[in-house]
């Protein structure tokens, strides 16, 4: 762990497009798992940070034998900051996954913050597309996305209406959600939808009106 952490500085000082506060470290925890719950062992994590203008590899750490990690490493300077880590794939075992958007409001207990990453093996998953329609001229289509068993290469932590997704990795043989807000320019209100998708062994194409 010491290891890890002074590679963690190391990496910090050699790092310079990114402006810091030296005064101020984070941590960030991680805890990786495949969809069972089984810890994920030596897992390259990559740590980046970026503001308005530049980004900057910050760390790179391996998870231990029971799958978890720390990293230490300084506050971008206040106004715009932006961290995400990369869990890389192993092998031909896990498929590789990002999560991203995580901000300063996500340290405010204590400076850390703690990642559960759920990482997906090669064959557990399939793509679903979706293909929209515009039912009525009047009607806007603002964002989308899924819930239930996802799987993909991104988790976004912002909390911004997110644009439409086309395409969605999810787990094998469950019924997934698709929620879908649409604009009425005739009343100038936005509406979220549900809809359900029944999800089997292999990828799938839907069509949403909207």
């Amino acid at each position: 762990m010491k290891k890890l952490l002074l590679f963690a500085l190391l990496t910090t000082l050699l790092s310079c497009d990114v402006s810091y506060e030296p005064e101020t470290r984070y941590v960030l925890k991680s805890h990786v798992t495949d969809i069972d719950g089984n810890p994920a062992a030596n897992v390259r994590c990559e740590l980046t940070a970026e503001d308005e203008d530049d980004s900057d590899l910050l760390s790179v750490g391996y998870t231990d034998a029971n799958g978890n990690l720390k990293m230490v490493f300084p506050q971008v300077e206040e106004g715009y900051a932006r961290y995400s880590i990369t869990y890389a794939r192993v092998s031909d075992v896990f498929q590789t996954r990002t999560y991203f958007n995580i901000m300063d409001e996500h340290f405010e207990n204590d400076y850390t913050f703690s990642i559960n990453a759920t990482l997906d093996r090669i064959d557990e998953t399939v793509i679903v597309q979706v293909l929209y329609e515009q039912s009525d001229a009047n009607h806007e289509l603002q964002g989308s996305y899924f819930t239930g068993m996802l799987g993909g290469e991104g988790v976004d932590y912002s909390d911004d209406l997110v644009d439409p997704v086309y395409s969605q990795k999810v787990y094998k043989n469950q019924t997934v959600q698709l929620h879908y807000f649409v604009f009425d320019g005739n009343t100038g209100q936005t509406t979220e939808h549900i809809s359900d998708v029944v999800v089997g062994n292999d990828n799938l194409q839907i069509i949403q009106n909207y």
